[in-house]
């Protein structure tokens, strides 16, 4: 599912636990933990990092003190299709990540879900279309509409192409309900 789509009811002592486990963290590492509730569950360096315009080994160093603080796990390294090399993590668990996804300001959340979003579609250039529903989200959530509508197809298509006509026509009517937001001289 997508982040929007998802309502999860967090209770409010156990919301409350992880706000304190939080704010026992220095301001530096509360930012990376927010760029990357950004991301998702699971993240690459290099995202974060382009998020907060920082450089990625300043942000693998961050992370590898969070995984020894419990918050984050290792995970498989990656490589994209830019030959960028990015250490990936993971939240400890989805919880981390949702209270601290609801705890930016949503015009932060905006400007984060823009940057990744560009960031993540110029690293991965011609292998952008492996994450098009990613890159969709990520830009829905940005407001970029033309973008949004444009990823959604290239969703579809994947879907398409793995028989997965649902999938595909979920796609295209969330396009189709993003025409009345582009200007007019785009629509």
């Amino acid at each position: 599912g997508h982040l929007e789509d998802v309502a999860v009811e967090i209770p409010e002592s156990l919301r409350h636990i992880i706000e304190q486990q939080l704010e026992r963290l220095g301001p530096e590492a509360q930012q990376v933990l927010e760029v990357a509730s950004v991301v998702g569950v699971k993240f690459g360096a290099g995202a974060v990092a382009a998020g907060l315009e920082r450089e990625a080994t300043l942000i693998e160093e961050q992370c590898d003190r969070l995984v020894s603080q419990q918050f984050l796990r290792p995970e498989e390294i990656q490589e994209w299709s830019d030959g960028t090399v990015t250490a990936c993590y993971s939240f400890r668990h989805a919880l981390y990540q949702q209270v601290v996804y609801q705890r930016l300001a949503v015009a932060r959340r905006l400007c984060l879900h823009q940057r990744i979003g560009e960031y993540l579609a110029s690293a991965y250039e011609a292998g952008a279309r492996d994450i098009a529903a990613q890159l969709a989200v990520h830009f829905a959530q940005g407001r970029d509409h033309r973008r949004t509508m444009q990823y959604l197809r290239r969703a579809a298509e994947n879907a398409a192409q793995r028989y997965a006509n649902r999938e595909a026509i979920g796609y295209l009517i969330r396009a189709l309900g993003l025409v009345d937001k582009l200007p007019h001289a785009e629509q």
